[in-house]
């Protein structure tokens, strides 16, 4: 039987350099080490209507153009939608986007489409509280998203979750991967 994997698109798929567009937006130089936070907006934009005007440049200028699909993802996704009940669990509301929602939905699954179109349209799901959903596997880059009941979960290491302690992940049944090969081998042995 099939086991049904939820995988995160954002930071785990491809990679979005937020701070460099935030950085353009800005006018700032803003360095990853000022920003190692899961709240990066919140805190390099302080000013409430600032944020709503760089997610409209965000979402304007398309961001996944900018983005960089992860090394073996598509090969690897290709072999666990073949082998497993994969689906794309990925959020599609900003906080600060003032009802962008449509627009983010439509990127996204643009995205979807044009890269990994052998993910039909029916494995592809928007949500913002991916807790809600059952799997036997999850793959993110949020810790939030991981803690749910699941037999597998893995860490896609990313900028703001680099200081997880080991400890806490060990306590929590989570395995941190560094890139797909590792999701790979964990998943399929």
């Amino acid at each position: 039987m099939k086991r049904v994997i939820l995988c995160d698109m954002d930071q785990v798929i491809a990679h979005t350099d937020v701070l460099q567009i935030m950085n353009d937006f800005l006018g700032t130089s803003f360095t990853i080490n000022e920003a190692k936070t899961v709240k990066l907006v919140e805190e390099l934009i302080p000013d409430i209507e600032e944020r709503y005007r760089f997610i409209d440049h965000f979402v304007d200028m398309n961001f996944y153009k900018y983005s960089e699909i992860r090394p073996g993802t598509k090969e690897v996704l290709k072999t666990l939608s073949e082998k497993e009940d994969l689906y794309i669990c990925t959020n599609a509301v900003f906080k600060y986007g003032r009802n962008r929602e449509a627009d983010l939905l439509r990127i996204k699954s643009e995205f979807l489409v044009n890269e990994f179109g052998f993910i039909p349209p029916d494995h592809r799901i928007y949500i913002t509280h991916k807790h809600l959903l059952h799997a036997e596997i999850r793959i993110d880059d949020a810790i939030s998203y991981l803690l749910p009941e699941a037999d597998i979960k893995l860490l896609y290491t990313a900028y703001d979750n680099e200081d997880i302690a080991q400890s806490y992940l060990d306590e929590n049944k989570i395995t941190r991967v560094a890139d797909w090969y590792d999701i790979e081998s964990i998943i399929l042995g």
